[in-house]
């Protein structure tokens, strides 16, 4: 989610080194699904129909697989990516999926909303910690401490972890089911 330059890149107006850390694990992550064969759902914040190249920079590090059909690309206009002309919860209900990993930028502004509209759609919610972060500035009123919110989400009932049990545990599934 929003892994564009003026969220991730340490050099961009909201980045900083761990970002850029966040931008590295959450491509390794990427990769890790893509060989499970785990579609992947691409958000991007794009208030001013920019598209993709060129809202909020583009993206850093992460750019789109558009040629590969289980990448998907959706733009959002509002910080939850169930609000606006957003249509995650669509593209979702098309895949039959009840299961969301989430990760990105920023945790207390767009990540924490899209994770509140997740829970509050009955989505099972899977945040790996390592692949998400905040800047130095909250878009939340009142909300200064990031990890805070983890453990608020963690008491909805999403399942914070690491991407290394989540693709580890996606992995057995597999071959449980495969078996």
């Amino acid at each position: 989610m929003d892994a564009q330059v003026a969220y991730a890149d340490p050099n961009g107006p909201r980045g900083n080194a761990d970002t850029d850390l966040t931008t590295d694990n959450i491509g390794h992550f990427s990769a890790a699904l893509d060989t499970l064969g785990i579609p992947t759902i691409q958000l991007y914040f794009d208030k001013e129909n920019e598209g993709p190249e060129k809202a909020n920079g583009g993206f850093y590090k992460l750019q789109p697989q558009t040629n590969n059909p289980s990448h998907i690309l959706i733009p959002k206009d509002k910080s939850s990516g169930f609000e606006g002309t957003c249509t995650l919860h669509a593209q979702l209900q098309s895949l039959q999926k009840e299961n969301i990993i989430l990760d990105g930028f920023n945790l207390t502004g767009c990540l924490y909303l899209t994770a509140i509209g997740a829970l509050d759609r009955d989505y099972n919610l899977w945040i790996p910690a390592d692949c998400t972060t905040n800047d130095n500035r909250s878009d939340l009123a009142g909300t200064t401490d990031w990890r805070n919110l983890l453990h608020r989400l963690k008491n909805r009932d999403a399942i914070i972890t690491s991407a290394a049990d989540i693709a580890h545990g996606m992995a057995a599934l597999r071959r449980a089911n495969l078996g």
